[in-house]
């Protein structure tokens, strides 16, 4: 009998393991979650690093902050927050996360991103915004 009770308790114990094993491979937060920083945008065929922006307008005299953040949640929103001149505005929307795109959603328009690494691609009708995950 006790023989048999060791044999119950070790099989149990086994599917326990092998459930803790898949749960903690399965799904989860998607790789995408998190705040992302605006570094540079191209318009035009131009490519304007928003550092190297700031940096040149600081040594001309002209004090000037930018901020632009990108926040995608683990609930299936976002928000991207814009702050310049003592002026600030904000979006909100919905992502999903599907074949290897991200596509922001809001007030009924949509973009699709690119996600490589812990950089962000905005890309539409010729212009681009790169963020990188902070």
């Amino acid at each position: 009998m006790r023989k048999r009770l060791m044999g119950k308790l070790l099989a149990l114990m086994l599917a326990l393991v092998c459930v803790l094993g898949l749960t903690g491979c399965g799904g989860g937060k998607s790789k995408a979650v998190g705040k992302y920083d605006l570094e540079s945008m191209e318009t035009g065929g131009m490519t304007i690093n928003v550092q190297d922006m700031l940096d040149a307008l600081g040594e001309s005299g002209v004090e000037m902050s930018v901020e632009i953040v990108l926040e995608l949640k683990d609930d299936g929103s976002f928000t991207l927050d814009m702050s310049a001149l003592d002026e600030s505005q904000s979006e909100e929307g919905t992502w999903e996360e599907k074949s290897g795109k991200i596509t922001l959603t809001s007030n009924g328009e949509s973009i699709e991103a690119t996600l490589d690494g812990d950089t962000l691609t905005l890309e539409e009708d010729g212009e681009k915004m790169v963020f990188v995950k902070q």
